[in-house]
């Protein structure tokens, strides 16, 4: 059995299911070039392991926007999560 990365199994020639990957959230996040948000968009019409991981993305962040609000989250715990993302290097805070 094949996975992401495999071009030829999904039809995905123009660009690997690995790079599609590593942008998802950037390309869901708006974050990419006008020529690399075709190149994406193409794949994920093509690619339905890609396809599935990115609709499971749009869902996760439709569920976190629905649930999750300042009004909602317990006192303190946003600078607690905002200090483990910079910690592990990931939020430009």
């Amino acid at each position: 059995m094949n996975g992401p990365g495999d071009r030829q199994e999904h039809g995905c020639a123009d660009v690997d299911c690995a790079e599609v990957l590593d942008e998802l959230q950037r390309f869901l996040d708006g974050e990419v070039g006008p020529g690399r948000v075709a190149s994406m968009r193409e794949h994920l019409e093509t690619c339905f392991p890609c396809t599935h991981r990115a609709e499971f993305e749009r869902h996760f962040r439709s569920l976190v926007r629905a649930r999750c609000s300042d009004e909602l989250a317990p006192p303190g715990l946003l600078d607690r999560v905002l200090a483990c993302l910079d910690e592990a290097g990931t939020t430009g805070y």
